[in-house]
């Protein structure tokens, strides 16, 4: 399923990948940029819809990801996050293979001056390399 809205390019298209292996969610910089270049952000999971979402969220936030934007420079795509627990419950979800990399199309939740989450929907992932 192609979750591009009215008017979006596949460019625009907010994105993730998840390396079973290496325990990395990478989260495009696309993204972060659709979120507003946000310092934080917040990732949640909801078991029952097997969807994740990505909020931008603040230092104070016992749940949030700091966001180090030095080293996202020009040639970065993505930012990193390991997470041994995060990856295991987001495959107990999904049930994906092992040692795959798995790619997620999102959906931005918007309001009428921002957009507020990224969407995804775990049962729309791809396999994009087999280790």
């Amino acid at each position: 399923m192609n979750n591009l809205q009215c008017g979006q390019t596949q460019e625009q298209q907010p994105s993730l990948s998840i390396d079973l292996k290496k325990n990395r969610i990478r989260i495009h910089k696309k993204t972060l940029y659709m979120l507003g270049n946000p310092t934080y952000i917040q990732i949640l999971v909801n078991p029952v819809k097997k969807t994740l979402a990505i909020l931008p969220s603040v230092s104070e936030d016992h749940l949030a990801h700091k966001i180090n934007w030095l080293y996202l420079d020009d040639s970065s795509k993505s930012y990193e996050l390991y997470s041994k627990a995060l990856v295991k419950t987001i495959n107990s979800l999904q049930i994906w293979e092992p040692k795959q990399i798995y790619k997620i199309d999102g959906t931005a939740i918007n309001t009428d001056t921002s957009t507020v989450a990224i969407l995804f929907y775990l049962n729309e992932s791809v396999v994009i390399e087999a280790t």
